[in-house]
């Protein structure tokens, strides 16, 4: 209590501007604790508002008392300030008087002065103060101030309670029942009346962006709503209407869906959205917000996002936790429609028409973080990881700050996968990404591949069932679920998964691929070049993905000792990419053509010439540093006897790649073109060494085991070699390579079990290769003939 009075007693010697100041400061100070307890505590986005019409009835109250009590500036004091004075002035006319009686002065002197918390104190004459001074006195106007602000807790307090326990119209839905966190809900494509083409997608695709960070709700994937329309006779990509949406729900048994409009009030627009029953049709919550401009569009779907969460049951601090929208996505509403339009583009496979818009957009806004990261990944997932795709990549992580918590993870991942190449880092920010949103379908997936290249199969194939079995699942997932079943030899489960995966995702840009693959484990010749035909004849197919089929092709015809034919489809496909400017690639199918000659045929001056024609014909030399395929050029002229040359290319890489244009596995590459090196200069035991680090560090046993049993096999460590072969035969190093490799590794083995006088396992090996070449080429019989007659000699027979 001292300490209020001790604070009366200096406001009582302040002047009402010094009160006015006090007052403002003061206000400004309040203000700023309600802002951050806002923020930090999850606090009702008008618990500032009322803060400040609290601030604002206060203001004049304390004025006035300021007033009644000191008095205005340069007037006479309140009566109030006079009568705590009391003895100090006497009456006029009184001073000379000696007996005429005590005089007022005196008479307030002698009565016992009273204490400035005391509202009735007696005026200069004696009398009674009036109701208004009694009234306003600084006692009421801080006990006032006191209870308002307790006032402001009290209904903050009761608002988080009817909030939580579903009471009244402030209750979330989770609180009364309606929903459970983590339900499936549907959200509807919004209408749109504007008049403006796209702007309804617009909304609908910044909302989802905002809404998949939500703990609570969990909306039902593009790809999931595909699925449903599929099943019930309609294009996968329909218009999602609020009735087709409400459909969908309640054949699939979902709760509730999120529908609303966009609707043009002049210059400005409403955007409404409501939550509604699927079964009854019922409105549970129904949200609205303006947009007076177009610049106003994205904060408006913020709020409007926010509302949303809030109303469903996600509380208000874990909403403010993630980047606002308009920082998340861009403050372009011009640069998101772009954005729209480039993912629908990308669902239909038309890969050049979303690149296309996605470089507007970031035309647009050059800061807009999402579209430069999906120009990164889009350009990657068509075989072109080139300059552009590196730029974008940065430029991605460079605004990342841009990105909601999980789009910055994401972002942060591919960074390491793409730029830097630390594993670590970029499984911890998939990680982090799954933390924040368990069903995030990019992070499921890539998680997923990182961790198979790393041979943590188990957890591998948990995250790609997760992928393809709920919220999270993604196209691209489904083609890696097919690899993995392949990769694992499973042919009946991959043969299943493509399957669904073709009923799922009809026409995307790797079916071709993944039925190429899948025949080329499990078909015949027919059925394999049949199904490569389709998939190199694909013209609306990216022409990446359309050149790999020449080389499947070769690798099953290398598994029946079709050489010449091999050859043939290998030089086909290298006229298609160069044709396609893809001269990186052209060079490398010729510098496979070279390997298969040095690998079968032992013809290395033949291989040699062909890597000479590669250099030359598809112009290594004017294609960029970046573009150019160092590593792959080093090995095959280091395998093929111009290792000198080798040496002379391996000191230009790094002289002619700066740092800051070097792709994430340069390291790398320069380990294994150094090892091959050492190996064209007959060092064995240093090439051995090589060889087993780059396995170790990347944590990859299947890695580069061709070449350590053919150098084993040199080395005399026999047993080794032969371990190492029947691996590669046995399991699957290469998808793409696998028939080849599996050849390869049985013309090694006879040999080597006979070395090691395993009599029984060379027959089984010489038996198996001379089958499967039994209808080779005509200048590989010969080979044919010779298994057979070493076959027959080890069981004391006649070939």
């Amino acid at each position: 209590m001292s300490a209020i009075r001790n604070l009366i007693h200096e406001i009582h010697r302040r002047s009402i501007w010094q009160v006015l100041g006090i007052y403002l400061v003061a206000g400004w100070v309040v203000l700023q604790v309600v802002e951050v307890l806002t923020e930090s505590a999850g606090l009702p986005d008008w618990t500032p508002g009322f803060a400040v019409v609290l601030l604002l009835i206060g203001l004049p109250i304390c004025l006035a008392t300021a007033v009644v009590q000191e008095g205005l500036p340069g007037g006479e004091r309140g009566e109030g300030a006079d009568a705590r004075r009391g003895g100090d002035v006497a009456p006029e006319g009184d001073l000379g008087s000696v007996d005429a009686g005590p005089t007022a002065a005196s008479v307030a002197t002698s009565i016992p002065s009273r204490s400035p918390l005391d509202s009735g104190s007696a005026t200069q004459d004696g009398s009674a103060r009036t109701g208004v001074h009694r009234l306003l006195t600084w006692r009421n106007a801080i006990l006032g101030g006191v209870l308002a602000f307790a006032l402001l807790g009290v209904t903050v307090f009761g608002y988080f309670v009817m909030w939580s326990t579903g009471v009244g119209p402030v209750g979330s839905l989770v609180a009364q029942g309606v929903l459970d966190e983590r339900d499936p809900v549907v959200l509807a494509d919004f209408a749109n009346t504007t008049g403006q083409d796209g702007l309804g997608d617009v909304v609908t695709e910044a909302l989802r962006v905002d809404l998949v960070e939500s703990p609570v709700l969990a909306l039902v994937t593009p790809s999931q709503v595909g699925e449903v329309l599929g099943l019930m006779g309609r294009e996968p990509d329909a218009e999602l209407t609020a009735e087709l949406a409400r459909e969908i729900a309640v054949r699939e048994g979902y709760k509730a869906v999120i529908q609303g409009e966009i609707a043009s009030a002049g210059s400005a627009y409403v955007i409404s959205a409501s939550v509604v029953a699927a079964e009854s049709g019922d409105v549970l919550k129904a949200f609205r917000e303006t947009a007076r401009s177009d610049d106003d569009v994205v904060d408006a779907i913020d709020q409007l996002s926010q509302n949303i969460r809030e109303g469903t049951g996600e509380s208000l601090r874990s909403i403010r936790a993630g980047e606002p929208l308009e920082r998340a996505t861009t403050a372009s509403l011009s640069a998101l429609q772009k954005l729209t339009a480039a993912e629908r583009a990308e669902e239909r496979g038309d890969y050049p028409a979303a690149l296309a818009l996605l470089e507007e957009a970031v035309a647009l806004d050059p800061a807009f973080a999402m579209a430069h990261r999906k120009i990164a990944v889009l350009l990657f997932n068509q075989g072109s990881d080139g300059p552009r795709s590196r730029e974008a990549t940065l430029a991605a992580y460079e605004n990342r700050d841009r990105l909601t918590e999980r789009e910055r993870y994401l972002t942060e991942a591919y960074y390491h996968s793409r730029i830097t190449g630390d594993v670590d880092a970029e499984i911890l920010a998939y990680r982090n990404a799954l933390r924040v949103a368990p069903d995030e379908s990019a992070a499921l997936n890539n998680l997923a591949l990182t961790l198979f290249d790393r041979e943590e199969f188990e957890e591998s194939a948990e995250l790609l069932e997760r992928a393809v079995g709920g919220p999270g699942e993604s196209s691209v997932a489904y083609w890696n679920r097919v690899r993995v079943y392949l990769f694992e030899r499973d042919t009946a489960g991959a043969r299943a998964a493509h399957e669904e995966y073709e009923q799922r995702f009809p026409g995307h840009t790797y079916l071709g691929w993944s039925r190429s693959l899948l025949e080329l484990q499990v078909g015949d010749s027919a059925s394999v070049h049949a199904a490569v035909a389709a998939q190199t004849g694909d013209e609306e197919a990216v022409p990446f993905i359309r050149s790999i089929g020449w080389r499947l092709a070769a690798a099953f015809d290398v598994s029946l000792g079709r050489l010449d034919e091999a050859r043939s489809h290998l030089q086909e496909g290298a006229r298609f990419q160069g044709a396609v400017g893809l001269g990186s690639q052209a060079i490398q199918t010729t510098l496979s053509e070279a390997a298969l000659v040095t690998d079968h045929l032992g013809d290395t001056t033949a291989a040699a010439a062909l890597v000479q024609d590669a250099l030359e014909r598809w112009s290594f030399e004017d294609l960029t540093p970046a573009q150019r395929p160092w590593a792959a050029v080093i090995r095959a002229l280091a395998a093929s006897g111009g290792v000198a040359e080798a040496e002379d290319l391996f000191e230009r890489w790094e002289s002619e790649l700066p740092p800051d244009g070097r792709p994430p596995d340069f390291e790398w590459d320069r380990r294994e073109a150094s090892a091959w090196i050492e190996l064209g200069r007959g060092r064995v035991d240093q090439a051995i060494a090589a060889f087993e680090a780059l396995q170790r560090d990347l944590h990859c046993e299947r890695c580069y085991r061709g070449q350590l049993a053919d150098l084993y096999a040199r080395s005399e460590d026999l047993g080794r070699a032969a371990e190492l072969w029947e691996g590669m035969f046995e399991e699957v190093d290469d998808l793409n390579t696998y028939p080849r490799d599996r050849a390869l590794a049985l013309s090694r083995l006879g040999p080597l079990y006979e070395r090691l006088g395993d009599a029984d396992r060379a027959v089984a090996r010489y038996t198996e290769y001379a089958s499967a070449w039994a209808e080779a080429d005509a200048g590989l019989q010969p080979r044919v003939e010779e298994a057979r007659a070493r076959a027959a000699a080890l069981t004391g027979g006649t070939p």
